[in-house]
């Protein structure tokens, strides 16, 4: 017999975090259907390994924003 929501979302509960977000992932990725949202969310994981490998660095989104404005203000 399969097991009720509530047994899955008891059982999800003893996992540790790096499994609850193994299987936040694997539940994520299945609700993707378009070829666009996997790809994004392909990237998304590439860009996350590259953090934690060390490879990349993380940049604040407001400092990008306005670095981007600046250089667009300054092409005219």
């Amino acid at each position: 017999m399969p097991m009720t929501l509530a047994e899955i979302e008891k059982e999800a509960f003893t996992l540790n975090n790096e499994e609850k977000f193994l299987l936040i992932q694997d539940i994520g990725a299945s609700l993707t259907t378009s070829q666009v949202e996997r790809d994004w969310y392909e990237e998304a994981e590439r860009r996350v390994k590259a953090l934690e490998e060390g490879r990349t660095s993380a940049r604040n989104g407001e400092d990008v924003m306005n670095e981007l404005k600046e250089k667009l203000v300054f092409r005219k």
